[in-house]
């Protein structure tokens, strides 16, 4: 029962801190007073109650246009950090903007929930018609006190001393040592303050993001296109990615990705694109390109970048070989002779080929092998990473 009575009282004082006029700027003192409060019934002495007070913050905002008519109102949500949201600055002239925000604080234990607002009116003068970031970069409630006179009652905490909406207040209160009768006075006043604070409307105009392909390709026939690109975006603001791809760099195709698409900030990404389920049997050169936008407006399409995709079906054809020939090197000067003339003693010598596939794929793995007098000399395994159907090989062995 001393438990529940503290509640009731605990009630009154939390309904004065939170229960606040509207003003009309900030940052705004708070300074509430409240007569004689007294106890129902006992309070032991000593006890101590840890009330939490969580807060959130949302608002609107009115914009009137130079040209007047209807104010469009946005509704914005505070967060921990501040709140953004875009606005499209269609006429060039001043605007008009009404900044309205409610703070509202919650304890759950006692079955609170007060709200409190504010206002303000500003204008902003655009120069040039588009899109625009609207910001607030901080909110708090801060410089909380409690004077409770004579000192039946003890604060003895309120903790953090500063909060933005979205954190919470944890207030430690103390009834004094020798107890409080039924009838007996809590306080003969109460008297709270706080400060709230919104820091001022920052309005920018919006620079779209960039994206640059760094690389495109096929590890190996039928398989996902790896695609690597930079994202930048001058606001930091997380983007959404689109990807596109053409046969004749001329029409275009929504190309089906896997990977992340959506909310990806600024930095070096690596994507998929499913080419198979887009193009099946592709067996030609094909274009890639993207753009971003940042939730305000598209940038625009980004480099464009090729490969030869494969994706031709059925049965593998084996590559072959062709001119395989072994060169002469001079040893005094590295080159091959200006005549051409067999390998002599002293010699180093270079094997040369072509590479051909009929199916387009990466030559990987190849072997080539050196023979001396019929006997094996040296074996190299040939690894190469780019897609063509002929590439002359070269490799120099010292004799």
């Amino acid at each position: 029962m001393v438990k529940g009575s503290s509640f009731g009282f605990f009630i009154i004082v939390f309904l004065l801190v939170f229960s606040i006029s509207i003003y009309a700027d900030f940052p705004q003192s708070i300074s509430i007073s409240r007569g004689k409060q007294v106890t129902p019934i006992p309070l032991q002495g000593g006890m101590e109650l840890t009330i939490t007070v969580s807060s959130s913050m949302s608002g609107s905002l009115r914009i009137t246009k130079p040209s007047g008519g209807t104010p469009q109102s946005i509704s914005v949500q505070y967060s921990q950090g501040g709140f953004s949201t875009q606005y499209n600055f269609g006429e060039v002239g001043t605007y008009s903007i009404q900044e309205s925000y409610t703070l509202t604080a919650n304890a759950a234990l006692l079955g609170i929930s007060e709200s409190f607002s504010g206002t303000r009116t500003r204008t902003y003068n655009n120069t040039s018609v588009g899109a625009g970031i609207l910001r607030v970069s901080s909110s708090s409630v801060s410089g909380f006190s409690m004077s409770l006179p004579p000192g039946n009652l003890s604060v003895l905490s309120i903790n953090p001393s500063s909060v933005e909406p979205g954190q919470s207040v944890n207030v430690r209160l103390r009834i004094k040592d020798g107890g409080i009768p039924a009838g007996g006075t809590l306080a003969d006043s109460v008297t709270l303050g706080a400060i709230w604070n919104v820091s001022s409307l920052e309005i920018t105009n919006n620079t779209p993001p960039s994206v640059s392909i760094n690389s495109v390709s096929q590890p190996q026939t039928n398989s996902d296109v790896q695609i690597s690109y930079t994202l930048q975006d001058t606001e930091n603001n997380p983007c959404s990615v689109s990807v596109q791809y053409s046969v004749d760099s001329a029409t275009w195709s929504s190309a089906t990705i896997s990977g992340q698409t959506s909310g990806v900030t600024p930095g070096t990404w690596s994507l998929s694109w499913k080419s198979t389920q887009d193009q099946p049997n592709a067996n030609s050169i094909y274009y890639i390109r993207m753009k971003a936008n940042d939730g305000v407006a598209d940038g625009n399409w980004s480099n464009v970048r090729s490969l030869h995709l494969n994706n031709v079906s059925g049965p593998n054809s084996p590559p072959s070989v062709r001119n395989l020939t072994i060169k002469a090197i001079d040893p005094s000067t590295n080159k091959e002779p200006a005549v051409f003339r067999l390998p002599r003693t002293g010699d180093k010598i270079k094997a040369v080929y072509s590479f051909d596939d009929p199916d387009g794929d990466v030559e990987k793995n190849s072997k080539l092998a050196w023979y001396k007098d019929g006997k094996l000399f040296r074996e190299v395994i040939i690894q190469k990473k780019m897609i063509r159907y002929y590439y002359k090989k070269i490799l120099t062995v010292i004799r």
